[in-house]
């Protein structure tokens, strides 16, 4: 079976452009806007600032996309930069899969609300297009000359993880040679209601605190993570980086009984080596998932008392990002695989077990270190999927 290598990444998120500051820590939170009704006074937001729009698209292209399709797109462009192919010379038989929750739900909303306000005469056609989840994933092959299969995945939380392993998957069989794989999400007015309403009240106030059991600290984030795959030979006959290469993955949901047990048997199946670095996705503390995911930690760690590992949870660097957190989780797992060092993990709830503060705050790592990224969701799916250098 084809070993699968990651050659490219492309970010775009609260932080900026690429991975430096995703990897400093340096997120930027801003007020939740007054004029999508903040649960609180003190709610935050993760939203994307500026970036070169016109790095890939003309001003005209631009205004006939949506956020979504502009952040993935500009993602996607800056994957297949990083990981060596010019404008213009896109490998061959190129696959792309697409994560996302709800990103559509901005477009939806725009081109609906005539016909909710009784005015359908006011319908612009024109925007018709910008309702299709897949409408993103066609953008990128159009401008960046993909001839591979095409798809997006809409499972949730855990879609970008999915749209990963699958891509991995067409390598592995011989179906592509390379494939851009990744997430993205969008916020807007009617995204936060919307937010405002899923989570409730309750997790939307301050600060992100994970590793624990106290609740509060979702921020709805924004943002785009592609990643470039490749046949492990396909990469090295074309003299490319490998940030790491992709190897085990498991997912499913929780059966009956010990739901932590389970869990943990999920992630084992997940791992071809002992990880050195875990990668969870919750993004704060307080739901039943993150909980469920916070005891499935302590347990994996006091198992293996005595032995270093770190964790690095993207999301509470990044916000709730839902599906574009999944791909960044993958993204920073192999950078720090790469640079054989684990960023820390702040806003570390009070109340975590002393192992897993420890464990949050970073460091060094073997050179012959593997991860496991994690995630779970509120309604009882998992996944893990497995990195090494």
């Amino acid at each position: 079976m084809r070993e699968v290598a990651i050659t490219g990444i492309g970010v775009v998120g609260p932080h900026g452009v690429g991975l430096d500051g995703a990897l400093d820590g340096r997120f930027v939170f801003s007020a939740w806007p007054e004029a999508a009704s903040p649960p609180h006074a003190e709610s935050l937001i993760a939203s994307v600032g500026d970036y070169p729009r016109t790095r890939y698209f003309n001003e005209r292209a631009l205004r006939l996309m949506d956020k979504p399709m502009m952040l993935a797109s500009f993602a996607a462009g800056s994957a297949l930069e990083d990981a060596g192919y010019s404008d213009g010379e896109a490998p061959e038989d190129c696959a792309t899969l697409l994560g996302t929750a709800r990103s559509e739900q901005t477009s939806v909303h725009k081109f609906s609300l005539p016909l909710l306000q009784g005015r359908p005469e006011r319908i612009n056609p024109a925007e018709f297009p910008l309702v299709a989840r897949n409408i993103a994933c066609g953008q990128m092959a159009i401008r960046f000359g993909l001839r591979g299969p095409s798809s997006v995945l809409a499972s949730g939380p855990l879609a970008s993880l999915q749209a990963v392993a699958r891509a991995a998957g067409l390598i592995r069989s011989g179906r592509a040679k390379v494939a851009l794989a990744g997430g993205v999400e969008a916020l807007s007015r009617f995204a936060l209601r919307f937010c405002r309403d899923y989570y409730g009240d309750a997790a939307l106030a301050g600060r992100p605190a994970f590793f624990g059991e106290r609740g509060g600290g979702l921020i709805p984030s924004e943002g785009a993570c592609m990643l470039l795959l490749e046949d492990a030979e396909h990469a090295a006959a074309r003299g490319a980086r490998v940030y790491a290469r992709l190897g085990g993955w498991h997912a499913g949901r929780l059966g009956r009984g010990d739901a932590v047990q389970s869990l943990l048997d999920g992630w084992r199946r997940a791992a071809d080596t002992e990880p050195a670095l875990l990668l969870p996705g919750a993004g704060g503390a307080g739901r039943d998932h993150e909980r469920l995911e916070t005891r499935a930690l302590r347990r994996w760690l006091a198992e293996r008392a005595g032995q270093s590992c770190k964790l690095l949870a993207a999301r509470a660097l990044g916000g709730e990002g839902e599906s574009w957190s999944g791909a960044l989780q993958v993204a920073l797992a192999a950078a720090s695989l790469a640079s054989r060092r684990a960023s820390a993990t702040p806003d570390v709830a009070a109340d975590a077990d002393p192992a897993l503060a420890q464990a949050a705050a970073g460091g060094a790592l073997p050179d012959d270190a593997a991860a496991l990224v994690l995630g779970n969701d509120a309604a009882g799916a998992f996944c893990a999927l497995g990195l090494r250098r």
